[in-house]
């Protein structure tokens, strides 16, 4: 598993576990995204990474308990998050899904209203559409994941089946009583 900087471990470790907020690589323009973010993370007294590598979308002076990085291995860092704001890309979603953190999911297009449907469905997570995208609603939904212990719990139980579960194993057993039924 590839490290954290040790500028982002110092910033994790300096308080308790911070908001990750991502709006996904192929976004164009995140400004208001990352502004309305930030204040609702001040508003409900979250500490919080800004995970872009676009620095055009981000604010240039930060307030205190916020911190931007370009890049951070999801790996590494999802774990130790409170909770994670994202897109619902298939990547962002399923690493957080592996990691047992709660997620707040902003989706925009594609893929990303499934995937996010199927997170509030396991009960790991929130959806929130660009229009509800407000300060107050994201506070709102970012407290009850950071604090509701039913949400952690059902994250850790998720996040406990994507290690119990090999996913080439399940195939191969798959296809194998798939083939012994036809020889029947």
């Amino acid at each position: 598993m590839q490290p954290l900087s040790p500028e982002l471990l110092r910033f994790i470790e300096a308080g308790p576990p911070p908001v990750g907020i991502s709006a996904g690589t192929a976004t164009a323009s995140a400004q208001q995204f990352f502004q309305t973010s930030i204040a609702a993370c001040q508003a409900a007294g979250l500490r919080a990474i800004l995970l872009s590598p676009f620095a055009g979308h981000i604010p240039q002076n930060l307030p205190d308990g916020i911190m931007h990085v370009s890049y951070a291995p999801y790996g590494s860092l999802l774990p130790r998050l409170a909770a994670f704001v994202h897109h619902g890309g298939i990547g962002s979603t399923s690493q957080a899904l592996r990691a047992g953190v709660p997620q707040l999911i902003r989706p925009v297009a594609y893929d990303q209203f499934h995937n996010s449907a199927r997170t509030v469905e396991l009960g790991v997570g929130r959806e929130l559409l660009v229009k509800q995208y407000t300060l107050r609603d994201v506070a709102k939904v970012l407290s009850t994941l950071t604090d509701d212990p039913a949400i952690k719990q059902r994250c850790k139980e998720v996040a406990q089946r994507f290690g119990e579960n090999n996913g080439i194993k399940i195939a191969a057993d798959a296809i194998e009583i798939s083939l012994l039924r036809r020889k029947m």
